[in-house]
């Protein structure tokens, strides 16, 4: 038998920001996983998966299930495509705290995977929290293999980025370093540091002389520790007592796990098991595509699938995601992705899962929901677009700063919908594709006085002025566009041709040949659409023409829309509001002598544009970053983006370029 029993010391050293130091003894062995069977039945006192008063079971190691340990242990290196190392594991060497009279706490487990020579090429360190979660750190990187200090021993070494939630004394920021002592030499010693830039900030080491395992070295290990597996918990709770109350040191909030290789997570309560169960329920209505839902340890529910459609995996990473969603609907699907509760491989392909499934599926039909709809839509009424809200909104969005926008946006800094006349027409070119195709269907020539309604950072003035050579006055209620705009406006030596003014469209007084608006009528508002199309109608010109670009919702689910709010609304563009084509031609007509001459829709291209925004978004965040964005801002901005394309993509939202002329007086 090459299986092990004995006693040790485990060490805690925080050394940043305050040094504090304790151990506290253990019970620990390390035995061959394949001999566990003949273990149980030759040590008294010792079972393999039945009770004793030491034992090891399956499932109280790796994923959950009653599988042997060596076999869920295969399955997972597998999957981290370690097959041709794992081929050459002879044996596989588990140090591990058992179970005494039936309990147990496990704050690290390590696997040695041993080729015949005795080198252990891949270790799993698995690690578990006090919250019930469990995570794998597999150490695969090349060791470093270097004689000790004080001996002549060789040890081990592995690096592997902190991934995992343990103490609420540490942020999740750091890198760890694994150290591992030769274990032929009967002692288990294992170091683990954390390391933050070049600085350890923790250290800890777990030391424990072995002796073979027999009936004899049982009694004898059990006897001078007899207490030790029972007095781990409460000791973990003293040390963290004493940190908070004495030491003083913040306290990180737990942040949903959201690492593949965290393999266990909190248990469902009564009341997320309920949760799970009825928005099984409602999943089940989908029919185009396939729904995964996966959730640690492999437990997964597939829905869908009588339809062709997208392919779509939700990996649950917190089991509040299947309360938030349910009390929620589709805005608390967002919430719960900001959360970090989930995430997904394509989460692009999640959000037009549930767009193609509209006809289907529909939040609203899960009752649970409609409180927190009524709460999110008389929310949003108190955001109206009167001349001090219009500010207020329009400064939320916009006025993140112009060195956030520029980390995104192309060259031209247009933030709208680009035209793609080819696949390879970058994102700079689909904005001059735009720009010329406005200016073309307002048909502005040099003699015009063009207004335009919503500056942006001036993209469109700008290109306007140069290739028509007309005069262009532009509003904008954002500070930060008006300082950008007015900056490359005097880099362009335009001032003459174009006036950035800092100033609410309704405010403005005299007439234009032209008005272009593109992508602002969205920050109107439904009970100021009349207004903006009055306004319109007494600046435009008798024979006047106004361009509009505008994202539009169909017709038949205008009503709908109208009565709530969305995660947008709430999250992005504060009293925001998409608009039917029907219900501008209705209010157009009601409220101007405009008429609309000319209608295209590009909503395809904004799907395109949107995952150009995205991937540089991605590209460029550690910039952002340094910016002072955190995780969370970066997940609602991926949501932002993916759900928008997942809309344009299968045509639950358009875009519209539209011309209308003014009838004469």
């Amino acid at each position: 038998m090459t299986s092990f029993i004995g006693t040790g010391e485990i060490m805690h050293a925080r050394l940043q920001p305050v040094h504090h130091a304790f151990k506290f003894p253990l019970l620990m062995m390390a035995v061959d996983l394949a001999e566990l069977p003949a273990l149980s039945r030759t040590v008294r006192g010792f079972g393999y998966n039945r009770r004793a008063a030491v034992s090891l079971r399956d499932r109280d190691y790796l994923s959950q299930g009653e599988e042997p340990i060596r076999e869920k242990l295969d399955g997972f290196l597998r999957r981290a495509g370690l097959d041709e190392a794992l081929a050459q594991t002879a044996r596989v060497m588990l140090v591990t705290c058992p179970r005494v009279l039936g309990y147990a706490f496990n704050p690290v487990s390590f696997y040695f995977c041993e080729r015949a020579d005795g080198t252990a090429p891949i270790t799993v360190a698995e690690v578990n929290n006090t919250f019930g979660e469990r995570h794998l750190y597999v150490l695969n990187n090349p060791p470093v293999a270097e004689p000790s200090a004080a001996t002549d021993a060789m040890r081990t070494s592995f690096h592997a980025d902190k991934r995992f939630h343990v103490s609420p004394f540490n942020d999740m920021e750091g890198r760890y370093e694994f150290e591992f002592g030769d274990m032929s030499r009967g002692m288990v010693d294992a170091v683990v540091n954390l390391w933050r830039e070049e600085t350890c900030v923790f250290r800890s080491r777990l030391r424990v002389a072995l002796t073979p395992l027999t009936s004899r070295s049982l009694v004898a290990s059990v006897a001078a520790q007899p207490l030790a597996v029972f007095l781990t918990m409460p000791r973990i709770w003293g040390q963290a007592a004493r940190l908070y109350f004495q030491r003083k040191l913040p306290v990180f909030s737990k942040p949903p796990p959201s690492d593949s290789m965290t393999i266990r997570t909190m248990p469902l309560s009564l009341r997320q098991s309920a949760a799970r169960r009825v928005l099984r329920a409602a999943l089940g209505r989908l029919r185009a595509g396939t729904l995964e839902v996966i959730l640690p340890g492999r437990v997964h529910d597939v829905f869908g699938g009588s339809e062709p459609g997208p392919s779509a995996v939700i990996q649950v990473h917190d089991a509040a995601f299947f309360t938030r969603v349910l009390a929620g609907g589709d805005v608390g699907l967002g919430e719960s992705y900001q959360a970090g509760e989930w995430s997904s491989p394509d989460l692009v392909a999640v959000l037009e899962m549930f767009a193609v499934n509209m006809r289907y599926f529909d939040d609203r039909s899960v009752w649970l929901s409609w409180p927190s709809r009524v709460v999110n839509a008389l929310r949003h009424r108190f955001r109206p677009n009167s001349l001090r809200g219009s500010e207020r909104n329009i400064r939320a969005h916009y006025d993140l700063g112009n060195d956030f926008y520029e980390k995104f946006l192309d060259p031209t800094m247009m933030y709208s919908c680009g035209i793609f006349p080819t696949e390879v027409t970058t994102l700079e070119e689909s904005q001059h594709e735009k720009i010329k195709a406005m200016a073309a269907l307002a048909d502005i020539r040099p003699e015009h006085h063009v207004l335009e309604i919503g500056t942006g950072w001036g993209g469109f003035a700008i290109e306007t002025a140069k290739a028509t050579g007309c005069r262009i006055t532009t509003v904008t209620l954002s500070l930060e566009q008006h300082a950008m705009a007015t900056a490359r406006v005097r880099e362009a030596g335009l001032e003459d041709r174009i006036d950035v003014q800092l100033r609410d469209y309704r405010d403005l007084d005299g007439t234009f040949d032209r008005i272009v608006s593109i992508e602002m009528l969205e920050a109107v508002g439904e009970k100021y659409l009349p207004v903006f199309f009055r306004t319109c109608d007494r600046l435009l010109k008798p024979g006047g023409r106004l361009a509009l670009q505008v994202i539009t919702i169909p017709d038949q689910r205008y009503d709908a829309y109208r009565r709530g709010c969305d995660w947008i609304q709430k999250h992005i563009f504060p009293g925001g509001f998409i608009p039917s084509v029907g219900a501008l031609s209705r209010v157009s007509r009601e409220n101007s002598r405009l008429s609309i001459d000319v209608l295209n829709n590009i909503g395809p291209h904004y799907a395109t544009t949107l995952a150009e925004w995205r991937r540089r978004f991605d590209a460029n965040w550690a910039a952002l970053r340094d910016l002072g964005f955190d995780d969370r801002f970066r997940r609602t901005w991926d949501y932002y983006f993916s759900y928008c394309e997942a809309g344009f993509r299968t045509g639950a939202v358009g875009t519209a370029q539209m011309l209308m002329t003014r009838g004469s007086d």
